[in-house]
């Protein structure tokens, strides 16, 4: 009888320990809801950012010139059908953008998580942050990320550097060079030996 209820007690506390731990790994697995909103809040800050970004290198080169304060900042061009998104999800405090060179300009935001450290997938309602995620690394703080504008005709295509000029409102004619270098000629099919006659 003794030994039955050694055996019972020794079951209960193997349960029991066995509970604790299940419980354990469920607070550390489940993320806090208050952590989920701060992640929530950097995901839309920096894809905030990125189509910023977008906006300002597309309006340059429309304009070649860069936008001289946030508010100049015309188009969404990554999503034209949402409006640009200035201002800060949380604060509501506007987005830094600063000029530097006439070809070079900073955005910076202030961020509530480090995003080395993100667990959780993007929000389905915020599709585009994969597209911005490894543009935009940050740790907790203000973070400025640099960026450097290019003329419409310096980027190469296929390592050929085409030039066109862009046209506000319609399509862009582009002349992209072609290479120089002949084309091989046709190989020819060797002619067939005539056959010999017998003597």
């Amino acid at each position: 009888m003794t030994e039955k209820r050694n055996k019972d007690i020794i079951m209960l506390i193997y349960l029991t320990v066995l509970t604790v731990i299940a419980l354990v790994y469920g607070f550390m697995t489940i993320p806090n809801p208050s952590d989920q909103r701060k992640v929530r809040l950097d995901q839309q800050r920096v894809t905030d950012l990125g189509q910023l970004q977008y906006a300002i290198d597309d309006q340059y080169r429309l304009d070649q010139a860069l936008p001289e304060t946030i508010n100049d900042i015309r188009d969404n061009s990554y999503s034209p059908s949402q409006s640009l998104i200035k201002t800060d999800p949380e604060t509501g405090a506007s987005y830094e953008y600063k000029m530097g060179t006439p070809m070079t300009y900073q955005l910076c935001a202030t961020f509530t998580t480090d995003s080395e450290k993100e667990k959780m997938t993007a929000d389905e309602n915020n599709y585009s942050y994969a597209s911005f995620k490894s543009k935009f690394p940050h740790g907790i703080g203000k973070k400025c990320f640099d960026f450097e504008v290019y003329p419409a005709n310096n980027y190469p295509i296929n390592g050929v550097w085409p030039s066109y000029t862009p046209v506000r409102g319609g399509a862009q004619m582009m002349d992209v060079p072609v290479g120089e270098k002949p084309a091989s000629p046709p190989a020819t099919k060797p002619a067939m030996a005539a056959p010999q006659q017998d003597n």
